[in-house]
C-alpha cells in the first residue's frame, strides 16, 4: 500500500492509511498467534507420542518366531 502511495497509484486518504495500519498490525498479531499455536501443537504431539510409547512398552508384548511353510 505504501508503495502504491509513493508511485501515485492510490490517492492518500486518512481512511486508507488507517486500513493499511490496521492490516499491518493484524498481520503481526496473526503471525505471533500462529507461531504460538504451532509450538503448543508440537508440544502436545510430543507428549502424546511419549504416552503412546509408554503404553505400548507396558504391554510387554512377546514376539513370535516366523512360521516356515
Amino acid at each position: 500500500m505504501f508503495v502504491c502511495f509513493m508511485l501515485g497509484l492510490i490517492d492518500f486518504t486518512p481512511v486508507r492509511m488507517i486500513v493499511g495500519i490496521a492490516l499491518a498490525i493484524g498481520g503481526v498479531v496473526l503471525t505471533g498467534s500462529s507461531r504460538a499455536s504451532t509450538e503448543q501443537l508440537m508440544l502436545s504431539l510430543k507428549r502424546t507420542e511419549e504416552e503412546r510409547s509408554a503404553a505400548i512398552d507396558a504391554l510387554e508384548l512377546v514376539q513370535l518366531p516366523d512360521r516356515a511353510n
